[in-house]
């Protein structure tokens, strides 16, 4: 049915002026939310949680790759990076945004599909850039929102670091808006794994959350800098699909006007050589900056203007279909520590 969707959404033109990516509410994008929630990451005795989001913060329908969330508050007797285990499910909203039911199962409409099923690191927020969305869902399959109905996301906890589901945790919260009368929550307590059916609390507003809705390298964990300003990791020359000739990985870094950047490029992994990953480099001389990324090849590529790109031709082979990659750009930056380079984010892309 989404592959039918799509192509009929295609055809008709409706998708032809996508941006790359949006925030919800489009108000935060340049600036916090008026709040910050914790539920239900870090606290594995939450076990549900669910964002409806109408159809006012889509500018038509969409196609979807991925989701971020930046942390906006974390304690300092809390680890650096923490791993959580979620499943995200996204689909219709059944209910009005100032009606959902109590019963989980009752918000649920058409369209559902489990886009996510894993886990992913939790940060601390980067005292350099408290905008940074630094956690990222990628979806495993592409999801269709053709904005008839809200959007509903449904979050559901499956671990929280070496704790059992149900046995509590402590960490993060997220940047959120309680203020939004077209998004609202309900959330729910549960001390057993899985997905409990009831007893949800409604609340108004929601996650402040960043879509991504081209194929594209989706950025992921935290960026360390100085004077060369927030570096940014992108791509551009369209999706990084095989046969791809054009498909290149850029980096803008408005402070940096010569010199040489390197782009760290490996499979994705979560180990590099005994490390794993994500490596905080403070042992080098790079405190607070991390290694996000394996390193298989390095590219050495001038910088110009803030800019530099990595042209990296995708070859024409079917069995790099559903391959994922990262790659992180290096550069040097002698305000930014002891060791003199800066570190942008990560970025992810799968061969499609």
């Amino acid at each position: 049915m989404i592959r039918t969707l799509l192509t009929t959404l295609l055809a008709a033109g409706a998708l032809a002026a996508q941006s790359s990516s949006f925030v919800v509410p489009a108000s935060a994008t340049n600036a916090p939310g008026n709040a910050s929630f914790g539920f239900p990451f870090s606290y594995t005795g939450y076990t549900r949680l669910q964002q409806a989001i109408g159809t006012s913060h889509f500018t038509g329908p969409k196609v979807l790759f991925g989701m971020a969330l930046r942390p906006r508050s974390f304690p300092t007797s809390v680890i650096e990076v923490q791993v959580q285990g979620m499943d995200v499910r996204l689909s219709d909203c059944a209910r009005p945004l100032n009606a959902l039911d109590t019963t989980y199962g009752n918000n649920v409409g058409a369209n559902v599909a489990l886009v996510f099923s894993g886990s992913f690191n939790i940060r601390r927020p980067n005292p350099q850039d408290g905008l940074e969305f630094s956690l990222l869902i990628p979806f495993s399959q592409l999801y269709v929102h053709a904005n008839t109905a809200p959007l509903l996301i449904d979050l559901a906890p499956t671990s929280f670091q070496n704790l059992p589901c149900g046995s509590g945790g402590n960490g993060t919260a997220f940047d959120f808006v309680n203020n939004d009368p077209n998004m609202a929550i309900m959330y729910g307590k549960n001390g057993q794994c899985g997905l409990p059916t009831a007893n949800g609390n409604p609340g108004t507003g929601g996650y402040v959350i960043r879509f991504y809705d081209q194929d594209q390298m989706l950025p992921y964990g935290k960026a360390c800098r100085a004077a060369s300003g927030r570096p940014v990791i992108a791509s551009t020359g369209g999706a990084p699909g095989i046969g791809n000739s054009s498909f290149a990985i850029t980096l803008l870094a408005p402070g940096l006007t010569a010199g040489t950047a390197a782009l760290l490029f490996a499979r994705e992994s979560a180990v590099f050589g005994g490390l794993s990953l994500p490596a905080e480099l403070g042992f080098i001389g790079a405190p607070d900056c991390f290694l996000e990324t394996d390193v298989a090849l390095v590219f050495s590529l001038p910088v110009g203007g803030g800019n530099a790109v990595a042209g990296l031709p995708i070859p024409a082979s079917p069995g790099l279909i559903g391959q994922a990659f990262s790659a992180q750009w290096v550069f040097p930056d002698a305000g930014a520590n002891a060791l003199g380079l800066g570190f942008s984010q990560g970025g992810r892309m799968v061969i499609r």
